[in-house]
């Protein structure tokens, strides 16, 4: 059973290298899990994978290589590295604005990777008063017109005024140059260097929340994660055979692209991802 299982992991992961690859168009791009990224701009950086036991897992690791794969078709790590703002926290906001820009490139062009981050940022969001958490919901409610978080942290609610301030009439400018990334770039930066983000009473601050006791709204969402998780007992079917004729298929074929389910023995009862379950994981293309 540990040996079939760890056979389609195996190939799974073939799978999303072959998917990154043909979305990005970038061939020879070095495709890694659990390890540090390469300097190699040509790199892709996804989460280790030694099992997957619930949906989410799926649908999270399936989300990262399609955000990795956008960020090495659309972004230009020159372009990027020349804007960048001075200050760690100023950064870390910088660089959360850049992978929206081309994750909302990518979900205009590509409709099964909107669907995949969509479904992966519904499953996988959660009310929180971090300060990069908050930076990326409120450029993806203007974006990607998703709910905004509700805030009840005063000194995050101050930043969340602050951002306001400086961003609310830029937002249109930003959305009309989201394609020229130098232009984009250029905006965002300057705008944050303009805020105080070398407040760091904000920033460790709401690490310390992180740590604090669940609310009553919070343990009902927990409760809720729990009913899903008994739900998943049987999980998603992938089977990625021919992976590599897939993937040359791919360069010349501008359609969806299925990896077909391949015949399961009646005695296998895999479990967890590798279950029943007739779902497919898919390959996008443009």
């Amino acid at each position: 059973m540990e040996k079939k299982d760890n056979y389609y992991l195996e190939n799974f992961k073939q799978a999303l290298i072959s998917t990154i690859k043909s979305i990005s168009e970038v061939s020879d791009c070095k495709v890694t899990f659990g390890e540090e990224r390469s300097k190699d701009y040509k790199s892709a950086k996804l989460p280790e994978i030694k099992k997957i036991e619930k949906t989410q897992d799926f649908l999270s690791i399936r989300a990262t290589a399609d955000s990795e794969a956008l960020r090495l078709k659309y972004c230009d790590r020159f372009i990027f590295d020349t804007h960048k703002p001075k200050g760690n926290n100023a950064q870390k906001l910088y660089e959360i604005a850049e992978k929206i820009r081309y994750e909302k490139i990518g979900c205009d062009h590509f409709k099964g990777i909107k669907k995949n981050l969509f479904e992966n940022y519904k499953k996988s969001n959660k009310k929180s008063n971090l300060v990069e958490d908050v930076f990326d919901n409120y450029l993806r409610s203007f974006f990607f017109k998703t709910k905004k978080t509700e805030i009840s942290d005063k000194k995050i609610k101050k930043f969340k005024k602050n951002l306001e301030v400086n961003f609310d009439k830029n937002l249109e400018v930003l959305n009309g140059n989201l394609k020229n990334q130098e232009k984009f770039n250029q905006i965002v930066s300057g705008i944050i260097a303009k805020m105080n983000m070398d407040d760091k009473e904000i920033f460790e601050d709401n690490l310390e929340k992180e740590k604090e006791p669940l609310n009553t709204e919070q343990q009902n969402e927990s409760e809720s994660k729990l009913q899903d998780k008994q739900e998943d007992n049987d999980l998603l079917n992938v089977d990625i055979s021919n992976t590599e004729e897939l993937s040359e298929k791919n360069k010349n074929d501008k359609n969806v692209e299925e990896i077909e389910s391949s015949e399961a023995s009646k005695n296998d009862k895999r479990k967890k991802i590798f279950s029943k379950n007739d779902k497919k994981y898919k390959i996008y293309t443009q």
